[in-house]
């Protein structure tokens, strides 16, 4: 099953609203406990890079998708990362987080 139909199931047997990004099905990967679907970030933009540059794709992304605020059902958009290591694992690796871009954290001082 589809992640779509999913949602569809679930505001039919709960009777609730579920938001969903226009285009974006491919890259949903859930919903929340509070019915708040759920979408992989990197995934939206492959979406979109079908038909622009990448970095036009990350623009529009950032502004028209991400930026579109529709009230408290507002989809999330999440960063999905790569070969995570866990502290306390038998190997007694060490957390890493990687991601398939590099996160720009913006200093907002």
């Amino acid at each position: 099953m589809k992640p779509i139909d999913a949602i569809k199931e679930l505001v039919e047997e709960f009777d609730c609203l579920i938001m969903v990004a226009d285009g974006f099905d491919d890259a949903i990967i859930g919903v929340t406990e509070d019915f708040r679907a759920v979408y992989n970030r990197q995934k939206c933009i492959e979406v979109l890079e079908r038909d622009m540059p990448y970095e036009d794709a990350v623009d529009y992304f950032e502004f028209n998708v991400e930026g579109a605020y529709m009230g408290e059902r507002t989809p999330l958009f999440i960063n999905i990362f790569e070969n995570v290591e866990v502290p306390g694992t038998k190997a007694g690796k060490i957390l890493k987080l990687i991601p398939k871009e590099p996160l720009v954290i913006e200093d907002t001082k």
